[in-house]
């Protein structure tokens, strides 16, 4: 919770969460969040491994997400977000490289992918970087403020992982 204040700066931020499906109405709501991410993160098995990213100075700048959608299939999706005056700096590019180290070393998983609004051109150059493939487009596949938004899927096989 010492991360509070930099947490609702972050996800406050209209042109951080732009591209987000995320409800982010209240800091109460966001209060609430993060205990229970706290309390989820206490559990040994879990499916949803949610990673705070800091700068050189300890200070949160963002956060990583791993989410196993089934603990028996090997198989998870990530996301990421920062705050913006650290975009551009190779954060990003770090922290998805540390997440992939932790998905395909430790926890032995075969595919990680990610869904990217397919305006986020951040994003999809981040995961090009990043040894991603392009797989497609999933065509209206999530509400983000109300409208419905197309997804570009990217992945990364363990055999591709370096």
């Amino acid at each position: 919770m010492s991360d509070f204040e930099s947490i609702w700066e972050l996800v406050a931020d209209p042109e951080v969460v732009r591209f987000s499906s995320w409800r982010i109405d209240s800091r109460a709501n966001t209060k609430k969040f993060v205990r229970k991410a706290i309390t989820q993160a206490r559990r040994i098995k879990r499916k949803k491994i949610r990673l705070i990213v800091e700068n050189p100075a300890g200070d949160f700048i963002g956060y990583l997400f791993l989410h196993i959608r089934n603990i028996h299939i090997p198989v998870a999706e990530i996301s990421y977000c920062l705050r913006k005056e650290y975009w551009g700096q190779g954060y990003g590019s770090e922290s998805v490289q540390a997440l992939l180290k932790y998905a395909f070393q430790k926890l032995k998983l075969h595919r990680v992918y990610a869904r990217v609004d397919e305006k986020n051109v951040r994003s999809r150059k981040l995961l090009d970087r990043n040894g991603f493939s392009y797989e497609g487009k999933l065509r209206q596949d999530a509400m983000v403020k109300g409208r419905w938004r197309d997804s570009l899927v990217y992945s990364m096989l363990a055999g591709e992982y370096k």
